[in-house]
């Protein structure tokens, strides 16, 4: 976490309730397809704890490992993360380099059945789920019979 610090002159009118945050989180997201949403919920989680500002910054390329890797390098990882569970991530949760979430209520409210995706072989729960999502599969029957396609393959 980095804490911003910033004198003010004397004769300031600035107020508490207008003066500049003071703590900055980073996160670091996964959200190609709606980036304006994470900086509305950025600015929405602001508007309710004014003394935090939080710097969203989008993962780019194809994978978690490759925008990780290099910031873990120079120790530059962000306050917080948004990844799918992966191997990778568990294994930086079993380093200690990710903190273990177990004693906290969003662990604590995690469906039953989500855990096992976000503890690791040590047992360290590195995550928690921020939804769930059905896939569905349809199909177009007339050009499946077409094709000669009369039983569906499993």
């Amino acid at each position: 976490m980095c804490s911003l610090v910033a004198c003010k002159p004397e004769n300031s009118t600035l107020t508490a309730a207008h003066a500049a945050p003071q703590t900055t989180i980073t996160a670091l997201v996964w959200a190609p397809d709606w980036p304006e949403e994470m900086h509305r919920i950025a600015a929405e989680f602001t508007k309710l704890n004014p003394d935090i500002r939080v710097n969203v910054q989008f993962m780019i390329g194809n994978s978690v490992e490759e925008n990780i890797k290099p910031r873990l390098a120079s120790h530059n990882l962000p306050d917080l993360m948004s990844v799918n569970p992966n191997p990778y991530a568990a294994e930086l949760a079993d380093q200690g380099v990710l903190v273990d979430l177990s004693d906290t209520v969003a662990w604590g409210n995690m469906l039953t059945s989500l855990k096992d995706d976000w503890t690791t072989r040590h047992n360290k729960h590195f995550g928690v789920g921020g939804g769930v999502a059905a896939t569905l599969i349809y199909y177009n029957k007339s050009m499946f019979e077409q094709a000669g396609i009369r039983v569906l393959p499993t």
